[in-house]
Formats: structure tokens, sequence, C-alpha cells
């Protein structure tokens, strides 16, 4: 049940995104550089050929539109099937990234600035050294 719900609230997340898959979006105009996504695809393909990954899907979208869909590598170590970009995946352990993102959104809106003491935020670490 709890993995029904895991995969219905991402395709919420996702589905928006969808729609927005073009070969036409102007990746200047969204705010990124062809070369500088290129090494998304780099840094992949040489985290595989590493025996790193097995494979991996990556995405990256602004304002709804999709700049950077791709697929590499392989579904697993007993599975030789090509990566497709619909592969789903198990996901754990999801607090982590989603505390960073939101502490990132802070931190870019000036909330907070890395150089300060935690101790400014969460006065009963004041005496941890």
């Amino acid at each position: 049940m709890m993995k029904n719900r895991l995969l219905l609230c991402l395709w919420f997340v996702v589905a928006p995104l969808q729609g927005g898959a073009s070969a036409d979006v102007d990746l200047g105009a969204a705010g990124f550089s062809g070369d500088r996504l290129s090494r998304l695809s780099q840094f992949v393909d040489r985290e595989i050929a590493e025996s790193r990954l097995i494979g991996a899907v990556t995405l990256v979208a602004r304002h709804g539109k999709i700049v950077h869909f791709e697929s590499a590598g392989r579904y697993g170590l007993d599975d030789d099937r090509p990566m497709d970009n619909d592969a789903l995946f198990r996901i754990y352990s999801m607090t982590k990234p989603i505390t960073t993102v939101a502490a990132m959104m802070l931190y870019e809106e000036g909330a907070f600035h890395l150089g300060e003491p935690v101790a400014k935020y969460l006065p009963e670490l004041a005496g941890m050294s």
C-alpha cells in the first residue's frame, strides 16, 4: 500500500513535466547551457563505465519545460535490458534529499548563510564542539 502511495505521489510530481518535453525548448531562454547539460550525460556515462552505476535516468526541468531527459546503462546486474526513460525505481530514505532541497531553497532566499554557526538557529547545540 505504501509503495502504491509513493508511486502515485511521484506521478503527480512528474506528470505535469511530461507534457513539456520538447526538442524545441530554447535552452538559453530556459536558463541552461547545452554544453553544461551535456556534462550530466558524460558524468553518468563515466559512472557506468567505472561500475559505480548500473543504469540511470536523468531529468532536468524548469518552469514545466523539460530541457534534459535521458536514460543510460541497463536495468540491473542480472538484467541486461537497456534502461528506459520510463523505468520505475524503488526510492528509499527520501527525507535527506527533500530536507536538503528545502534548506537550499531557504539559502537561496537569504534565510541563512552557510558560514554562520548552527547554534544561531538551534541554540540547544551551542555547547557542542
